[in-house]
Formats: C-alpha cells, sequence, structure tokens
C-alpha cells in the first residue's frame, strides 16, 4: 500500500513508510521522543502510517506506548489537544485488538474527553475507524453515544448524520464511502434511525469500493 508523504514527514514516519524493523524505531524515538507526536503537513503523526502499513504488532505497540507514556506527562497530539491513548488509538484506526486491551487495562477511558469535549467514540465515527471498532465501543457503553462534544454539540448519532446527509448532493455524485454506509446501517440499530430510510437512498449513492 502506497502512501504519499508529506514534504514536511518526519524521519520516524519515513522509517513507519519504508517498513524499517523494530530495532530501528527503537533508535529514533531513543534519540527523540517527541517525534511520536510530531505531525507532518497533514496533520498526521508516524502511527498513521504504521496503522496504515500494517506493521507488525510489536511496532505499533511500541508507538502506542511510547505515545501513552508522552500524554502522561502533558504532552498534546497538536491536531487533538487533551486526547488520551484510546483518542488517538481511535483516530488511527488501530486494529481492534489493541482498542480492547486499551479498554481493558483502564475503562475509564471510554469517557473521558479530549479539549474539545470528545470521548473516543466520536473520534472513531468522525475519522473512518473501522465498523468493528465503532461497534466495539457502542457495545461497550451504550450511553456514550448520546454525549455531544463542546464545539458543534454533536453526539455520535448525529456525526453519522451529518456524514449522510450533510453533504449538497445537487452538485454532483453523493458519494459515500463502504465503511460510512456500514458503519450508519450498524449505529441505526442502536440509535432508532430508520434503517428503512438509509437504505432507500442508496439509489442516490456511490458506494466506494475500497473500504478504508
Amino acid at each position: 500500500m502506497a502512501l504519499l508523504l508529506s514534504p514536511e514527514a518526519n524521519i520516524l514516519q519515513i522509517a513507519c513508510v519504508y517498513k524499517c524493523k523494530l530495532d530501528t524505531i527503537q533508535k529514533l524515538v531513543e534519540d527523540d521522543r517527541g517525534l511520536l507526536l510530531r505531525e507532518d503537513g497533514n496533520k498526521r503523526i508516524a502511527l498513521h502510517e504504521a496503522v496504515q502499513l500494517r506493521l507488525p504488532h510489536e511496532v505499533l505497540h511500541y508507538l502506542l506506548d511510547g505515545i501513552k507514556s508522552l500524554l502522561s506527562e502533558g504532552a498534546q497530539v497538536p491536531s487533538i489537544p487533551g486526547a488520551n491513548i484510546l483518542h488517538v488509538a481511535c483516530a488511527y484506526n488501530c486494529e481492534l485488538g489493541i482498542i480492547k486491551k486499551l479498554v481493558k487495562d483502564d475503562p475509564k477511558l471510554l469517557q473521558m474527553t479530549d479539549d474539545e469535549g470528545r470521548i473516543p467514540l466520536h473520534l472513531a465515527v468522525r475519522y473512518g475507524a473501522s465498523t468493528n471498532l465503532v461497534r466495539y465501543l457502542v457495545e461497550s457503553d451504550y450511553s456514550s453515544v448520546l454525549k455531544e462534544d463542546k464545539l458543534s454539540q454533536f453526539s455520535c448519532r448525529r456525526y453519522m448524520r451529518k456524514l449522510l446527509f450533510g453533504r449538497k448532493v445537487w452538485k454532483g455524485p453523493f458519494v459515500l464511502s463502504l465503511y460510512e454506509y456500514r458503519t450508519l446501517l450498524i449505529l441505526s440499530n442502536f440509535f432508532a434511525i430508520n434503517s428503512t430510510l438509509i437504505r432507500s437512498i442508496t439509489r442516490h449513492i456511490m458506494i466506494c469500493r475500497e473500504e478504508k
């Protein structure tokens, strides 16, 4: 899977893209821990490349442990201020097994908010996490679906509605990616969104073939 690196990509991101071994990743982080949270011009950190390219579990766990340590010391992910480690893992669509381990270690992470009042489920829905990940978060804490963020006062239910209905369909094809469509159907079971209505509008939708 090829990724286009931003010109501002740091050395740790480059190492992840080129699938360097764990010892190389460790050496870079030991030399400069700040690389773990340093964003490029696309507001991505090295974890993004590591997840997208499905690097070995030991690399992902090493990066997450390092990020968790920095966050506990008061460091910030610039584009997700106030985020905890579960926010980060959900925003970057980490594997479900990793999410489950984080929740098992500290269930309170599910309800913790970032500086914009968003819980991890907000970010999972907003940034296109897998439907299995979204389902797990919902089933782990049903009350989370109605929790609103500070800026838009959107619950996770309304986030999905905005993704679906907030587009100006008259300007061109109404494009809904497969992950959005499947997630919306899953959430409809929990939020009383009319799934028949959702299916009925698919005649206006071009579903992307590539799932994120």
